[in-house]
């Protein structure tokens, strides 16, 4: 009787770690299929996705031997997952869109309420290729945004690194020898050498401190009432409200006309368009004309905001909804703010690029006569 008890006591040990191995294998198995480890689809992904989904359609293939076709020519990674997901769901008898619906991380509500609209009507190939446009020309205002600060912005950090290493490594230099003459050095040079010591003696300090400000900055930001405290300080500021306004006028009212277009209605486009914004102030505007759209307002009416919303915004949108052509005027209200955004932002930035070169030159300068000047009073105090 013990002898059996202790086969069944080695037999359950075995169980037991054949259990823990298979849990172990499966942690193991969904750690590499993970999104941290291979990465997730990016907005380049999905346009090489709806481009070629477009082409293969046009051709007079079928959804699941589009995706096939697709997901044939992908080498293993995130897109392939995805492609292989929805051609699961797809052979099951799923509607297209219903597999889109399960990524809402790489398939916006615009895209899967766009799609859901042409199914019904048959003009799928049509809506993907805009939602392609639409694509492109986010990805192009993005960068047009990224380069216009971009070489700014280096130029900063650059000359804050160039004046951090001049204090740390040259001044000290000079210290002991600019001791004798203290009471006659220039006051720039007094505060370098001021800003050398304190960088040279408590600089790990003042990096702890700095890098502790930075992280509770950011978490304060991230934090829904910090975020919508910044948005309301950044709209204090004319030239980034100005900015930021346009920049989510093109986002919406894109959204808007290519929602329009394809048969959505006005209510579910408008949601769909704030998903696309960030700023707490421009979605609770937003939210405003979903509540005055309900109320039986007129577009144009619900519409207004001084601050976000042009006066000749709802000049053409009153003229689109009395003409029964509101996507269209929408559609051509957001091109023609994305180039004149550009055109600023381009002018701006070429307009900038002097200022901050004559930034560095003079501080070069001042850097150059603190240390320069007293050299020539110890030279001519020798002689």
């Amino acid at each position: 009787m013990a002898i059996q008890l202790s086969s069944d006591s080695s037999q359950n040990k075995e169980e037991h770690r054949a259990k823990n191995s298979a849990k172990q294998k499966f942690s193991w198995q969904a750690l590499l299929e993970s999104e941290f480890v291979q990465g997730k689809v990016s907005v380049k992904d999905r346009m090489f996705f709806t481009e070629q989904l477009a082409l293969l359609l046009d051709t007079g293939i079928n959804i699941h031997g589009a995706l096939q076709a697709i997901a044939n020519q992908l080498g293993k990674g995130p897109l392939k997952k995805l492609v292989e997901s929805l051609l699961k769901e797809v052979s099951e008898g799923k509607s297209f869109s219903h597999a889109l619906a399960k990524h809402p991380k790489v398939f916006s509500a615009t895209y899967v309420n766009l799609i859901a609209a042409s199914e019904q009507g048959g003009f799928t190939v049509k809506v993907l290729e805009e939602l392609h446009d639409y694509d492109e020309r986010r990805a192009e205002m993005k960068h047009t945004l990224f380069s216009s600060f971009s070489y700014p912005a280096f130029l900063i950090i650059f000359s804050v690194l160039v004046v951090v290493l001049v204090l740390v490594k040259l001044f000290p230099v000079f210290a002991e020898m600019f001791e004798e003459i203290r009471d006659e050095l220039p006051a720039t040079t007094i505060v370098f050498l001021e800003a050398s010591d304190l960088l040279t003696q408590h600089g790990q300090w003042i990096l702890v401190a700095l890098v502790g400000f930075i992280s509770t900055l950011v978490a304060i930001v991230q934090a829904p009432s910090g975020k919508r405290a910044l948005d309301i300080i950044v709209f204090k500021i004319p030239i980034l409200r100005t900015l930021i306004a346009k920049t989510y006028l093109v986002q919406v009212t894109q959204v808007l006309s290519l929602s329009l277009s394809n048969g959505v209605n006005l209510l579910d486009s408008l949601i769909a368009s704030r998903e696309t914004v960030k700023n707490h102030l421009y979605v609770e505007f937003l939210s405003q004309v979903e509540e005055r759209l309900r109320e039986g307002r007129s577009f144009t009416r619900s519409f207004e905001h001084p601050q976000f919303i042009p006066k000749v915004v709802n000049q053409m949108t009153m003229a689109g909804e009395e003409s029964g052509n509101l996507g269209k005027v929408l559609g051509k209200l957001s091109f023609y703010y994305q180039k004149d955004m550009q055109r600023k932002l381009q002018s701006t930035a070429k307009a900038m690029e002097p200022i901050m070169l004559m930034f560095m030159g003079v501080l070069v300068g001042l850097i150059v006569s603190s240390l320069i000047l007293p050299i020539f009073k110890l030279s001519s105090a020798v002689g």
